[in-house]
Order: structure tokens, then sequence, then C-alpha cells
């Protein structure tokens, strides 16, 4: 089994995985700021394979992409949080391939999922799909509406990998207590079950300014809740669970693209553990 000499904040995958994310998104919004018209939403963000804009190759690309800079922050603090830890323990090779597959099984349940609610919407779905790809449905009519944002609405992000990576954390090392900030599980149970849209990064940075000013909020702001690793990764995967079936196109949260990233990452530590002989 691999063991590392030393433990690295910034192991050589992890980096490299920030790099490239960053780096997609800041080609993203300057492309986007001098209207050139090139949109890499489009071309690298992942169709539905009904949409006239879905190309292979965005089954790769769509997870170096994010919608913007909460979502990129996010996702890169997870990947630091616990890839660091997974690829010190796993190594670099053994990392990246549960990275790419984790990420490309959260694509096909996603994809899947979406499938199921399209075929859902209606009998006359070739007639509706054909209007939903050219824009032409009626103010009136819900199902072509939401078919057209089903096909047409391309999902990115990193997100189905991070979750296989908090999965594994959770089986890697159960007993170890995480940190949860208390003031931001407030805002986002707001945000998510009472439908209050808030800038959560946005809030979350005043707080923290506000600590700094005032010393006497510092205890109520930076307060933590320690839960275990284990329990932790089944309350959130039940969450999502509980989330994807009461989601709508309008969400715009792949929450069966988070549980296709921890299903794939379940079933390859499994296939990991059963061949326990095979270590990169």
């Amino acid at each position: 089994m691999y063991r590392p000499t030393s433990f690295s904040q910034l192991p050589e995958v992890v980096k490299n995985l920030l790099i490239i994310n960053g780096l997609f998104f800041l080609a993203t919004i300057s492309l986007q700021g001098r209207n050139t018209g090139i949109d890499l939403v489009r071309w690298f963000g992942l169709h539905q394979f009904q949409s006239p804009d879905f190309m292979p190759h965005q089954l790769i690309t769509h997870f170096f992409m994010h919608a913007n800079f909460t979502h990129l922050f996010f996702n890169m603090f997870a990947l630091w949080m616990f890839g660091r830890i997974l690829e010190n323990v796993w190594g670099a090779k053994r990392f990246l391939i549960y990275y790419i597959i984790t990420a490309l099984g959260a694509a096909i349940i996603y994809i899947l999922f979406i499938q199921y609610q399209i075929y859902g919407i209606s009998d006359n779905f070739p007639e509706l799909l054909e209007l939903a790809k050219e824009g032409k449905y009626s103010v009136g009519d819900t199902n072509s509406k939401k078919l057209s944002q089903l096909v047409l609405i391309p999902m990115v992000g990193a997100s189905g990998a991070v979750f296989g990576l908090l999965l594994a954390f959770g089986m890697l090392f159960p007993n170890t207590r995480l940190h949860l900030f208390a003031s931001l599980l407030i805002i986002m149970s707001f945000e998510i079950f009472f439908s209050i849209p808030l800038p959560i990064f946005n809030i979350f940075i005043f707080l923290f300014i506000l600590s700094r000013i005032n010393p006497n909020l510092k205890n109520y702001i930076w307060y933590t809740i320690p839960i275990q690793a284990k329990y932790f990764v089944v309350v959130y995967g039940l969450i999502e669970l509980y989330l994807g079936f009461i989601s709508t196109p309008d969400d715009n949260i792949a929450h069966f693209a988070h549980l296709g990233g921890m299903l794939f990452g379940f079933i390859l530590l499994k296939y990991w553990q059963k061949n326990n002989t095979q270590f990169y």
C-alpha cells in the first residue's frame, strides 16, 4: 500500500486541479466580459444529448467549469480540504482515477435522471422536443417550457467529484470530527428549506468582517458544531436525495449529480477493498 513519506498541504494533483479550474473560470468571465460571442459554457458545459449543443467532450470538460465565483470557491475549498488528505494517503495516480470516475459517474446519473424527467413530461414528446430546441413554446405551456429547460440548460461544476471525495473521506476516516460553522449552516438552511435566495458567500464574508470589528460577536459567529465524518456523509447524502426529488428545473442545483458522485465513489472504494492487493 502507498504510504506517504511526508504530508503535503498542496499535493500535485490537487494543485493542478485547482489551477485548471481557476483558468477555466478566468477564461469564461474574460470572454463574456469582452462580448466576443464565445460562450465557453455552451462549448464545455454538459448538455443533455438531445440538445443541439451536446458534444461528447463535455462529459469531461463540464467538471472544470463553474457558474460563478461562489460556486468555484466552495468546490475548490472542498477539493483542497478533503482531496489533499486523500491524495497523500492514496498517491497521485489513484487519487486522479477516483476523481475522474466520480465526476463521470455524477454526469451519467445526472443525464439518466434528466432523461427520466423528459420522458415523463408528455406523450407527444417528439413534437415538444422540437419546439423546445427552437424555444417556440406557448406562454401557458408549462410542459414544453419545462422540457426546454431540461434539454437546453447545461450542467457545470466539479460538485459530483467533490461529493465523491467527501464520501471517501467519510469511509476512510469515519470517526474524524468535522467542525461545521453554525452560522453557515443556518444561512444554508434558510436558502434550502424556505426557498429564500441568499448570497451565502457574501453573507459569510460580511460575518467574518463583523467578527473582526466586534470581538464580542466572534464566539457566536464562529461557533462550530462537531460531527463525525460518517454521520455527516450520511446526513448530507439523505438531504441531497430529498432535495433531488423535490427540485424543479429552476432549482439550478444538480442534486442527483452529487448523489452520482457518491454512488460511483462507493462502488469504486468497495472494488478497491475487494482487490486490496492492487495498489498504485
